[in-house]
């Protein structure tokens, strides 16, 4: 059974999404990590592909990163836009995770965070998804995917993991 994404999943909690979650918590627990790594690759563009309601990207953006923020949503990305706005070198899309990243230039850092792969309906748009990743991120830049429910994974965790990791670029 395939699960209407954008309908049933997102669009229904957009009003209590950031209820289930303890952003200051989260977001200075994380905090430390990214900006690492980001120092360590040189990240001055990057692209959020499950940004939800867009704490990630907007805290990314404070730190004078160009960041891209999609969303399959339109009620989630109308919500970010409501919090954060729009200013120069941030900026909102509707798009899902499997689909092309559009841009003038490759960005140093994708990253789909937050449980979103585990939410897809099949094995195929989370490869899908991580082949978008990988094509939208420059030679030398990285791709951040945080998974907590593997289990949620089409298939589970262990067989997506030992038929899929070799299929992609």
């Amino acid at each position: 059974m395939e699960i209407d994404v954008a309908n049933n999943v997102f669009d229904d909690l957009t009003e209590v999404f950031d209820e289930l979650v303890d952003w200051p918590k989260r977001l200075a627990n994380e905090e430390p990590f990214y900006r690492s790594l980001f120092a360590r690759i040189g990240v001055r563009r990057l692209v959020d592909v499950a940004c939800g309601t867009g704490r990630h990207a907007a805290m990314f953006h404070s730190w004078n990163l160009h960041v891209q923020a999609a969303d399959i949503s339109p009620r989630m990305i109308e919500l970010a836009r409501s919090h954060f706005s729009e200013p120069p070198g941030l900026h909102w899309v509707v798009r899902g995770f499997d689909e092309p990243v559009e841009s003038a230039e490759r960005f140093d850092a994708a990253l789909c965070v937050g449980n979103s792969l585990a939410l897809a309906p099949d094995v195929t748009v989370v490869q899908s998804a991580l082949q978008q990743m990988l094509a939208a991120v420059r030679n030398g830049g990285v791709a951040v995917v945080h998974v907590l429910n593997l289990w949620r994974l089409p298939d589970g965790p262990c067989v997506w993991h030992k038929c899929k990791r070799a299929t992609l670029p």
